[in-house]
């Protein structure tokens, strides 16, 4: 029984282009995702909506949360 009738999606193909193609959709979506993230903050310090300065410890506090 094939991999893909078990879960009923396709997995993607293992014989070397199938896997690049996969994991350069996924690198688009995380560089997309990245410039989302890396937008907001721009957005917030332009709006004046930050709070007080901060070292790198801080600014890591601050994005997880």
């Amino acid at each position: 029984m094939p991999v893909s009738s078990q879960f009923g999606f396709a997995l993607p193909s293992m014989n070397g282009f199938g896997t690049i193609k996969w994991l350069a959709r996924v690198g688009f979506l995380l560089k997309g995702v990245l410039y989302m993230v890396i937008g907001t903050l721009a957005l917030q310090v332009a709006a004046k909506a930050g709070g007080r300065v901060t070292g790198t410890r801080g600014a890591l506090t601050t994005i997880l949360e």
